[in-house]
This record gives C-alpha cells, sequence and structure tokens, in this order.
C-alpha cells in the first residue's frame, strides 16, 4: 500500500511539474495622435494638451499561469479641459521562452482626459480579441493575443480593460499606471502521458490486488 501511495504521489508530482512552464518576454508600446492637432507623438511618449504620456517597457522570466506586469504608463502636465481624446497606444508582446514570436495588441483607445493635474478622466481600451486564462482555479478574461510555441499557444491577456489613467499628481509613485495582465502557457504533451501513465499503473495495482 505504501509503494502504491508513493507512485502515485510520484506521477501527480511529475505532472504538476511538467504542467507548469517559464515563459520569457519583454514589452514595447508607442502612442498614436492619428492627425489630431496640438498632439505629438513619439515613440512611447505622447503630449496632447499640456498632458505627457509616456510608456516604459518591462523584460521578466515568469512561471506560468501567473498574473504579471506589462509595462507601465506615466502621466505628467494636466489641464483644464478634456485631453488625449483620439489618441491610440499599441502593445507589443516580444516573446522569447519557449519560442520567439511577437504579439500586438493593437489600436488601443485613450478617451476623457486629465482635467487637472490631480483629476483623471482618461482611460486606455483596448480592442484586441479576447481570451481567457486560468490562473489557480479562476478563470479571467480580456483583450489580448496567442503566440505560438511548440506545447501549444502562450496567452496574454489585459484582464482590466478598459483601464483607468492615474493623474499626474495621484498615486505613489505619482502619476504611474501599471498595465498589469496574466500569462498562461498550454500544458506540455507530457503532462498528458505522464497522467495517463499514473492511471494505468492504478488500475494494473488493482488488479494485482
Amino acid at each position: 500500500m505504501k509503494k502504491f501511495l508513493f507512485l502515485i504521489s510520484s506521477f501527480s508530482l511529475l505532472a504538476t511539474v511538467a504542467a507548469a512552464g517559464t515563459v520569457t518576454f519583454s514589452t514595447s508600446g508607442a502612442f498614436n495622435c492619428n492627425g489630431i492637432v496640438g498632439c505629438t507623438a513619439s515613440g512611447s511618449s505622447v503630449t496632447d494638451n499640456g498632458v505627457t504620456l509616456t510608456y516604459a517597457p518591462t523584460s521578466t522570466s515568469v512561471s506560468a499561469p501567473t498574473f504579471t506586469n506589462f509595462g507601465q504608463i506615466t502621466a505628467t502636465g494636466g489641464q483644464l479641459g478634456n485631453s488625449l481624446n483620439g489618441v491610440t497606444f499599441t502593445l507589443t508582446i516580444n516573446q522569447t521562452v519557449p519560442s520567439v514570436g511577437t504579439g500586438t495588441l493593437t489600436a488601443a483607445t485613450l478617451t476623457g482626459g486629465i482635467t487637472a493635474p490631480g483629476t483623471s478622466g482618461a482611460f486606455i481600451t483596448f480592442q484586441a480579441p479576447n481570451f481567457s486564462v486560468e490562473i489557480t482555479g479562476n478563470t479571467f478574461s480580456g483583450p489580448g493575443v496567442q503566440i505560438a510555441a511548440p506545447g501549444g499557444p502562450v496567452t496574454y491577456i489585459v484582464p482590466n480593460n478598459p483601464l483607468a489613467i492615474v493623474a499626474p499628481t495621484s498615486g505613489a509613485p505619482a502619476g504611474v499606471t501599471s498595465i498589469q495582465g496574466a500569462v498562461s502557457d498550454s500544458p506540455e504533451p507530457v503532462t498528458f502521458v505522464l497522467v495517463g501513465a499514473g492511471l494505468g499503473l492504478v488500475g494494473l495495482l488493482r488488479r494485482r490486488r
């Protein structure tokens, strides 16, 4: 009986290890004024009506599935009146592990504005197709991308959509909006092999008893 329990525990542990995968990626982002008069954009920074947004990318390695960070946007300036309406933001995921690939959340639209340095009514809404990921038994959905990998696609989503932009003098650190995300990789084929082998072992030992 002890041997039986030990073998089952071993297969369960191996299956759990195989199901978790390392995902390594970095991000980049770019703003676009889309012809708005008085707006200037230069890659990861945009200024419109006295408000400047600057995107800071991230680079990390995580054990999926998990929550993670896709970079942050810092707001500075601010004046009375709406700002940022019609500006768009593109977030790109550059994956290196478990495979090399790129996915882009395009045409994220900014609405509302920074009506004063401490007051924000601005939001950024991602328009990419919706995907779902499961983390600790809970399912989370949001706009995102999937990047191909040998064991199945890696899914990246932004569950908080639309995302509120923090006002320049609010928060700690001030004016920083974190783009929180979630990432999930597909179980490797070895996971299913181990589970199947474990079930077969259970049947064999039962027959011997």
